[in-house]
């Protein structure tokens, strides 16, 4: 099993990354200082070979609208991205 921290709008080398998975917990709110909304959670994506399976966590942070949207509609276990 693998922790893997990103910043989504960075990515590697400046590309946006698409993580394909399941919800591990459901997404925590919290307000910033700003006054803008933080979403957290984290996104499990699972590599299958013949050698075996090969689990990567990764922790997902969405701010204003979009934490919003997080916190409504992903549940822990549900697919990512979720497919309305």
């Amino acid at each position: 099993m693998t922790l893997r921290t990103i910043k989504v709008a960075e990515g590697i080398r400046g590309l946006p990354y698409i993580i394909i998975g399941n919800v591990g917990r459901d997404p925590e709110t919290r307000l910033l200082p700003s006054g803008d909304n933080v979403a957290t959670f984290s996104v499990a994506t699972t590599e299958r070979s013949k050698n075996g399976d090969v689990t990567t966590w990764f922790r997902v942070s969405a701010f204003g609208k979009l934490a919003d949207t997080c916190q409504q509609y992903l549940h822990k276990g549900r697919a990512f991205p979720n497919p309305l």
